[in-house]
């Protein structure tokens, strides 16, 4: 089971999303708010993976700048984006490690975390 910190703005989509990976035997932390996420990871606590949207709301750090943060404080944290929008997924996979598109089952996203906590760090 892994510990997966979840930043997502879109209410419907996050619920799905942390069903499935809760039946998949995660542990989820859904976060509406970024400095939250910060907080967290600054007390130490445990975490395997950083979900986030690429998209966040005005006015506040976007999925990359999110985990340009997190990994300051957390340099072994892996980090999956997720986007709803196809041109944009395709855009932004040449500069992002792990960019998956957002279906509305929330499959796709479950098979790339999983893919992701199965591979060796490093």
């Amino acid at each position: 089971m892994a510990r997966v910190l979840i930043v997502e703005d879109d209410e419907a989509f996050l619920y799905v999303l942390d069903k499935r990976l809760r039946a998949g035997g995660h542990e989820t932390l859904t976060f509406p708010d970024w400095m939250l996420v910060l907080d967290l990871l600054e007390r130490g606590e445990p975490v395997d993976l950083l979900l986030t949207d690429i998209k966040l709301p005005a006015g506040t750090p976007n999925g990359p700048q999110l985990a340009r943060m997190a990994l300051t404080r957390r340099p072994d944290l892996k980090v999956i984006y997720m986007t709803a929008f196809a041109d944009l997924a395709a855009e932004t996979r040449q500069a992002l490690p792990q960019v998956v598109l957002k279906d509305p089952e929330a499959a796709s996203v479950f098979y790339a975390v999983q893919a992701v906590l199965r591979a060796p760090k490093g």
